[in-house]
């Protein structure tokens, strides 16, 4: 679980390119939670996998 959010890492390694995945988008995901200072987690449960995350209200405040 911990290599989930890495660049080009896949859990099942049959799948990868060939069922059009590049092994990219979590790490984009991640990085974007980031850049938000999110918190996010994923864990496993019974009915497969679950994700969270978090955002913070700007409070409709424009930053340029």
């Amino acid at each position: 679980m911990r290599r989930l959010w890495d660049q080009f890492y896949w859990v099942e390694h049959s799948l990868g390119r060939r069922s059009g995945g590049t092994g990219l988008g979590l790490a984009i995901v991640k990085h974007i939670l980031e850049l938000h200072d999110s918190e996010f987690g994923v864990e496993n449960t019974y009915q497969g996998v679950a994700f969270s995350f978090t955002l913070n209200e700007s409070g409709g405040e424009l930053h340029e």
